[in-house]
């Protein structure tokens, strides 16, 4: 089974449906299990495949089966901990790398499952700072006649700030 994340399901289909989208910016896919072929670590709930260097990456996939299986070992909430995975996936997606602690730490604990089923993990300030300036990049990028213009802003990344 497959599921992308999109507009359907919508609470307000009718608002939705006055936006057209001929090109996503970011694609979340959420999978049954790891694609073969993807350099993804056993551990890992999903990846994101970065961009072009000076480009945004768009298309990110969770592995269902691996948060299934860390929330039957912490005793959780799946669908928390499915969230999160998503929330982390599409943090890299606006540009953040992993940290030592939050939603962008690369490797969840059992407490941090546990922090995560009862919403206590998030972004830190800086990150979601980085996150909305990097959406204002995407959206000027979008704004320009050629998308290839040397002259659009770089995503913001702790090494480009």
């Amino acid at each position: 089974m497959q599921r992308d994340v999109s507009s359907t399901g919508c609470p307000n289909e009718k608002a939705a449906s006055q936006f057209t989208i001929d090109h996503p910016d970011l694609v979340l896919r959420i999978l049954p299990r790891a694609v073969p072929g993807l350099p993804v670590p056993r551990v890992s709930m999903g990846v994101a495949i970065p961009g072009e260097p000076g480009e945004f990456g768009a298309h990110a996939y969770v592995y269902y089966d691996r948060v299934l299986h860390a929330a039957e070992f912490c005793k959780c909430d799946a669908l928390r901990i499915l969230g999160h995975a998503i929330a982390h996936e599409v943090g890299h997606l606006l540009g953040l790398e992993h940290s030592t602690s939050g939603i962008m730490c690369a490797d969840w604990s059992m407490s941090t499952l546990v922090h995560m089923s009862r919403c206590r993990i998030l972004f830190s300030r800086d990150e979601a700072r980085r996150m909305q300036s990097n959406v204002a990049a995407r959206v000027l990028q979008r704004a320009l006649p050629d998308r290839r213009s040397a002259s659009r802003p770089a995503p913001v990344s702790p090494v480009n700030r």
